[in-house]
């Protein structure tokens, strides 16, 4: 393989890897103006779930998907990028992954019952509300996982170069901000802003 060759796969990959990040923010964004709320201004279960039926939940759960997939990359090339002498390191990918793999969980609550009415001519209160049931859990669980990841990608990178430094003390800012029961649904809802620049980031820096 000539160093041309080795050039233009290491561009690819970058241009890749800023995609993801640009392409995970996007797909949040779309999930966001996609997802319900059945429960604002519903008197009863039975018409919450009634509003479910009207709505593109199906829609939010995709795109919440495709902004997983995306943000899973991004995360494998930052794991890439840190120090190989970090032990932080090793976890980095791991709690990357729960904390996306759960926040698609308390997304899929209601998606769950959509489909289920679906097949059963209708949501019923009782699949609306165990959907809920999934979503309220599995939230405060992407918010841990959150937490622990940002921490973890704070201290892999202290010894790396600036803008891998700058990344984790975005991330441990992130973290912070996940802890405080007021604000960290908000910040949770803003993670997606952070896999955005750190994809760009990623894809501009020197090695």
């Amino acid at each position: 393989m000539t160093t041309t060759t080795v050039q233009t796969t290491d561009r690819r990959q970058r241009a890749a890897i800023g995609a993801a990040g640009l392409g995970a923010v996007l797909a949040f964004v779309g999930s966001v103006l996609s997802f319900p709320d059945p429960l604002g201004g519903s008197g009863t279960a039975a018409e919450a779930a009634r509003r479910l039926e009207g709505t593109a939940v199906d829609r939010a759960v995709l795109l919440v998907g495709v902004y997983v997939l995306l943000a899973t990359v991004v995360v494998a090339a930052l794991t890439a990028a840190l120090p190989d002498r970090s032990a932080a390191r090793r976890i980095v990918p791991a709690l990357g992954v729960a904390h996306l793999f759960l926040f698609a969980l308390s997304a899929a609550g209601l998606g769950g019952a959509r489909a289920a009415g679906d097949i059963f001519d209708g949501v019923t209160p009782a699949a609306l509300e165990a959907g809920l049931v999934l979503s309220n859990a599995a939230f405060p669980l992407a918010q841990s996982a959150g937490v622990a990841f940002g921490v973890a990608v704070f201290l892999a990178s202290r010894s790396a170069d600036r803008i891998l430094r700058g990344l984790g003390v975005a991330a441990g800012v992130i973290a912070v901000g996940l802890l405080v029961p007021p604000v960290g649904w908000i910040v949770l809802y803003l993670t997606p802003a952070w896999f955005a620049v750190t994809g760009v980031l990623l894809a501009v820096r020197n090695r």
